[in-house]
């Protein structure tokens, strides 16, 4: 019964809420709520297999945001008793949980659905399904006589294709569904087989963060497969003989299932021996249960109470998280050495609480449940815990033609589909099998033509983005090693670890579903957990900019293609490699474009070069596709040995500072405007000599003389830039450019002899001197009541000391300085006005002129023949400061 006026819809959602808020006043015989349990669901970071076994996970935060959106109230009353049925189908009897769900399903039953009835009398308490109680299964039984067997309309998350073919859409009756869901509780199901709810990724955003390591797919478009095998023991009430764990009972039927190839999982598989999967068991048991409170006995061990007295009381402190994070990184060898780590914890935990009885209390209660929980995995049988079939042996490495691989590694693999350009991944798991064949599971990253984006999205060179395909490929398809920094840290340095093979920058995640690219803002997180924690070092770079290349498969654009056109989808080709191709559509501009990702955006972050930019001055890597700012520029390396002077400087250009051309690379043409065009004269390519062809010797040398002569042209196009660079006219315009760009502010220098540089030196700068030593002692100690030259107290100069040159960029230290006086008829010159030798007549004052003898022997220093310029490279010329000035008239009237 589906309502549709606005009238009956406002009044059911009122309805709905009230008999939603009150199951928030529900409590058990003690007085304790039963809300917080049925709140959420599980975090499936630390319950995975709560999701294997419960396909539809309904928690009360779930229907607080479907009550707004609900037709039917039965939808509410299918959807609110599947929380219950959940509770039992997952756990034991005896746990708190499964008693609160009778509590729970009790309510439903005699206030919420009589009351729901009174105002709609289709309404009825549906059966979901067989439940692992024989006797909760009898009370249900009725409800599947009284109800009718309809079609169910699945949730509206199968939406028509975007490539516009019309699919066959298979609905399952509600009776079907929930068996082929209860049937296959005994299997560790592949991820792309879960409903990823809303409440499933709350639930992941408050663990994992946004970037969690392992996304699942929203979109589940594979049935999933019925299990003959009977129920499983475990759901049956507990006793000594039976567990409360995950892990198939004994009497579960374990048929040797064959080894699945190049299987596609959402998440890296769980490869644990038995006794780790012991551990496990044992823990996330202890999880489950609560004590008197509701609260979960574990809580008051989860970690080292922070406290200066612990420290001192406790030699060896040990707590939940630091055993979990010795599960992780596979610390423990045996049960053993896991149960002494529980019990130090549980030791410790009453040592420093012997005076407090109610902390006892809690020790004793983990203690008991321990034992129970530990000596029930300990009786099962290893077979027990092979979920696939087979036995696989966990490695921490492994060695392929003579190369060590460890978990957290990036590797190339084999591409069936283009072995020219082999996948990219990070290994998460390594295992062997019983057959000797080693294997990994490794996390695909796409390359930009593997993937569907907008026509006029722009890509880095090199960059890849993460996927959520965890495969598994055999160690024998690894073809070498490669390295995949993330772009935050790239771009602030380079790796500091040796980087084997090529180098992979990567910023975006990749979602196949939507086709969308959502920036990775936690790397750590898409790591795998052994690696999480380690430090990584980078050597800094500074002023490095990024330069951006148009999509390498833009031509497959069609003619007729408008903004309006649905997305496509990718062309696959073998099952076990990415897409052999993907696609372009177009889409309308972007008002914002923060991260500069589309050529059509109005503004663009600083750190981004796209194609048609301004060009920029720098050290430009053509392997990166990066541009940085000449390491010289940052300080000036010391030259004391060196009289070269500024007319003596043989100007050429630096090599560090190449016009900016686009790098050749990917890319193979540029915007400039609207317009798209080549920036690569020749129409021949590497692609054009191997053809469709095998690769032969003879096409190998003319590869090699193809690279040779496009040497060759470059290194002529440098020089030709270069040699006109120099003269006049573009010396002038490359410093008015720079000059109009410089942020001009007011510069205060307080420190004598210290000048104003009008831009910063960037040319040449290992060869500019700009302190003539000797010239400076002149100045500054010369005095008539003196003999000249004899500096003999004056403080010799140190070795390596110079004095500060402020300039629009970093501080630096200058040993020698060269005064620039300019152009005599736009400046006046420092020695016309501040000449020593001549005697101002001052009016106003008495004064005798007397005449001193003059010896001939000795040499005469007149100012008056010195030169009023001298030659330089720098047409703007060097300033003095005003404090200098001030210090120099200052200087004269004494």
């Amino acid at each position: 019964m589906s309502l549709t006026t606005k009238e009956d819809l406002t009044l059911l959602h009122t309805r709905l809420k009230a008999q939603y808020v009150a199951v928030y006043d529900l409590k058990d015989d003690a007085g304790n709520l039963v809300y917080p349990i049925f709140n959420t669901c599980p975090p499936k970071k630390d319950y995975p297999d709560y999701y294997a076994v419960i396909t539809n996970p309904v928690s009360l935060n779930t229907l607080k945001k479907r009550v707004p959106h609900y037709t039917d109230p039965q939808a509410f009353i299918d959807d609110i008793v599947r929380i219950p049925w959940n509770a039992k189908t997952y756990n034991t009897k005896d746990s708190i949980i499964y008693a609160y769900a009778d509590i729970l399903e009790k309510f439903l039953k005699e206030k919420i659905v009589p009351t729901l009835k009174e105002f709609y009398p289709n309404v009825r308490y549906p059966y979901l399904g067989p439940l692992p109680d024989p006797d909760d299964e009898a009370e249900q039984l009725k409800y599947k006589i009284e109800e009718p067997k309809i079609v169910t309309k699945e949730p509206k998350v199968l939406k028509e294709k975007e490539n516009g073919k019309n699919e066959e859409v298979k609905i399952i009756s509600r009776s079907k569904r929930e068996t082929q869901s209860n049937t296959s509780q005994g299997k560790h199901l592949e991820d792309e087989q879960l409903d990823n709810t809303a409440d499933e990724k709350e639930n992941n955003d408050k663990d994992d963060d946004d970037d969690g390591e392992y996304v699942e797919p929203k979109i589940i478009t594979q049935r999933l497969r019925t299990l003959k095998a009977p129920m499983p023991q475990r759901y049956s009430p507990i006793s000594e003989q039976y567990s409360r764990s995950i892990t198939p009972s004994e009497t579960y039927n374990h048929k040797p299932a064959k080894v699945k190839t190049h299987i596609k999982r959402g998440r890296p598989p769980v490869i644990d021996l038995p006794y780790v999967q012991r551990i496990k068991n044992v823990i996330k048991n202890l999880r489950r249960e609560f004590d008197s409170t509701g609260a979960p006995i574990t809580s008051q061990f989860n970690r080292v109470p922070h406290d200066t007295r612990y420290r001192q009381m406790v030699p060896n402190p040990m707590s939940l998280d630091d055993i979990r994070k010795k599960i992780k990184m596979r610390k423990y060898k045996q049960f053993q050495q896991f149960e002494f780590d529980f019990k130090l914890m549980v030791a410790n935990f009453k040592l420093y609480h012997r005076s407090d009885p109610g902390m006892l209390e809690y020790a004793k209660l983990l203690e008991k449940w321990y034992e129970k929980f530990s000596r029930q995995e300990l009786a099962k049988p290893d077979r027990a815990y092979l979920p696939e079939g087979h036995a696989r042996m966990p490695m921490d490495s492994v060695n392929f033609n003579g190369v060590t691989y460890n978990i957290g590694d990036w590797v190339l693999i084999k591409n069936p589909n283009d072995p020219n350009k082999p996948i990219v991944g990070q290994i998460f798991r390594l295992w062997k099998t019983s057959d000797g064949e080693e294997w990994l599971n490794a996390c695909w990253y796409y390359r930009p033509e593997q993937t569907v984006h907008r026509v006029d999205r722009l890509f880095y060179k090199n960059e890849v983005m993460k996927t959520g395909q965890y495969r598994d490929n055999l160690v024998k398809d690894i073809v070498s090693k490669c390295f995949v920094v993330h772009f935050t840290r790239f771009q602030r340095g380079d790796p500091a670890v040796k980087v084997d093979g090529p180098l992979f920058v990567c910023e975006f995640r990749y979602n196949e579903s939507d086709k969308a690219f959502n920036k990775i803002r936690t790397w750590r997180a898409c790591l795998p957990e052994e690696i999480r924690d380690q430090e990584e070092e980078t050597i800094p770079v500074n002023g490095r900019k990024f330069f951006k290349y148009p999509s390498p498969i833009r031509q497959l654009l069609p003619r007729n293609a408008s903004e309006h056109d649905r997305i496509p989808q990718a062309t696959m080709g073998a099952p076990n490699a990415p897409p052999l191709v993907g696609a372009v559509y177009l889409r309308p501009k972007l008002d914002r474009d923060d991260l500069g990702e589309y050529s059509t955006s109005d503004d663009c972050p600083r750190h981004i070069i796209r194609p048609g930019d301004p060009r920029e001055s720098g050290k430009i890597d053509l392997e990166t596709g990066t541009i940085s700012f000449d390491p010289s520029m940052m300080h000036i390396p010391r030259s004391s040995e060196s009289n070269l002077r500024l007319e003596n400087m043989n100007i050429n250009s630096s090599r560090n500072t190449p016009i900016y051309n686009p790098p050749n690379g990917m890319q193979e043409s540029y915007y400039q405007g609207n317009q798209m065009v080549s920036s690569n004269p020749s129409t021949t390519s590497i692609s054009d000599i191997v053809g469709n062809g095998p690769l032969t010797i003879e096409k190998l040398r003319q590869i090699e003389r193809y690279k040779l002569k496009q040497q060759l042209q470059q290194r002529q196009q440098l020089k030709k830039s270069q040699a006109s660079k120099y003269n006049k006219t573009n010396v002038l315009e490359n410093l008015t450019e720079q000059a109009s760009r410089a942020n001009v502010q007011p510069i205060m220098i307080d420190f004598p002899s210290s000048y104003v540089l009008p831009i910063s030196i960037t040319k040449n700068i290992d060869n500019i001197h700009r302190t003539d030593y000797d010239n400076q002692l002149r100045i500054l100690h010369d005095n008539r009541n003196r003999q000249p030259h004899d500096f003999s107290d004056v403080t010799p100069k140190k070795r390596g000391k110079g004095d500060i040159i402020w300039y629009r960029g970093p501080a630096i230290h200058a040993e020698e300085r060269l005064l620039n006086l300019g152009s005599e008829y736009n400046q006046l010159s420092l020695n016309r006005w501040m000449n020593q030798n001549k005697r101002q007549k001052l009016e106003g004052y008495e004064y005798t002129v007397v005449e001193e003898s003059i010896n001939e022997s000795e040499d005469v220093d007149d100012s008056d023949d010195e030169e009023n310029m001298l030659p330089d490279t720098f047409p703007m010329g060097l300033r003095p400061s005003a404090a200098h000035m001030a210090y120099r008239l200052r200087a004269f009237e004494e």
